[in-house]
């Protein structure tokens, strides 16, 4: 799959108000603009089960992972979603998860986006992305809780008993 040169601005969904790639093969997203898109859980983008992603030279701007029906922030009940102002990845789940991967290259920018638990620009809760040429700009994004930039949690910890 190919998006190329696409606009995605002032969109609301549970999860990922523009674009959900879920279970998807390898896809190609190329000098878009994600603007003012809100969200539970990726408010711009949602990357679940899938790869290869390519980011390519795209705009994150003024994204929010909030809750979109009104509701008051509940930390608890709401641990598992408000992530990733711009961007959310879960590859964990998939067993054809061998090609998951999601790279960022050629200037991705990301700028006042939001979330209202973790991950103001992007959170992952997978292998993670590369940037693979180290252009990603990161500019003003902030989370309620945690890591305004890019934040993660451990998906497999092992626990080591010294008798």
């Amino acid at each position: 799959m190919r998006i190329l040169g696409s606009t995605f601005a002032n969109l609301t969904g549970s999860a990922a108000a523009a674009i959900q790639l879920d279970s998807t093969g390898e896809a190609l997203i190329e000098n878009c603009l994600f603007q003012n898109n809100s969200a539970d859980l990726g408010a711009a983008v949602e990357v679940k089960s899938s790869g290869p992603v390519t980011f390519d030279h795209n705009t994150f701007r003024a994204n929010q992972a909030r809750k979109t029906n009104g509701e008051e922030v509940n930390l608890i009940r709401d641990a598992a979603t408000l992530r990733g102002g711009a961007i959310y990845i879960d590859n964990v789940e998939s067993l054809i998860c061998f090609f998951c991967k999601v790279v960022l290259k050629n200037q991705n920018t990301f700028v006042d986006n939001y979330a209202e638990i973790q991950g103001g620009a992007i959170s992952y809760r997978s292998s993670g992305f590369q940037d693979v040429d180290g252009s990603t700009v990161f500019i003003n994004n902030t989370a309620g809780v945690h890591s305004d930039t890019v934040s993660s949690f451990s998906t497999q910890i092992q626990v080591i008993y010294d008798d």
